[in-house]
């Protein structure tokens, strides 16, 4: 099992990781030098993201088929503003719509072997499944703590920084409240 300090360990290790990954991505010569380093993360961390929810998704339909609409239900919830905000992140960072859209969708695919391979190997992959949690959970703190929250301290005002107030209690709270 994971505990919250091996928990922690992992997801600083993978913050770091994603530090370099970016600091790699920054290189001069990359092919990566005409799209923001956002960017990029965000596929990958949004592809490991896709995975695990198809991990969970093949998990609890081989548990139970309530248990899988249900668990489907909650990730397609949680997708449709997921991928609003990749969508504007790919775009802010430097991609044409469609090419953002297309790598947007293949990330998305990513939930069809996540779901296979814990459908078919649910012995093996449920005590990975945590780290994977917590890799996903860094790579995701790592893009809004380096290039989204930098963002939104751009945009002045009382009106604005209300707003955006509101939004992160809001996020807050919902995870408080949907929490086990």
């Amino acid at each position: 099992s994971l505990g919250p300090e091996r928990a922690l360990r992992v997801s600083l290790g993978a913050f770091l990781f994603f530090f370099f990954f970016e600091k790699i991505l920054r290189l001069p010569h990359t092919h990566a030098q005409h799209e923001r380093p956002a960017a990029i993360l965000i596929l990958v961390g949004d592809s490991l993201h896709n995975f695990i929810d198809g991990i969970l998704l093949g998990i609890t339909f081989s548990i139970s088929l309530p248990l899988g609409i249900t668990t489907a239900v909650a990730v397609i919830a949680h997708e449709i503003p997921q991928e609003f905000g990749d969508m504007v992140v790919l775009l802010e960072g430097g991609f044409n719509p469609r090419r953002a859209y297309v790598l947007n969708l293949l990330s998305s695919l990513m939930t069809l072997p996540g779901a296979l391979l814990a459908y078919h190997g649910r012995a093996w992959i449920e005590p990975v499944v945590p780290y994977l949690l917590a890799i996903s959970g860094a790579g995701f703190l790592y893009v809004v703590a380096t290039d989204l929250a930098p963002v939104l301290h751009h945009r002045l005002g009382r009106r604005v920084a209300f707003v955006q107030f509101v939004g992160l209690v809001s996020g807050v709270l919902s995870i408080l409240l949907l929490r086990d």
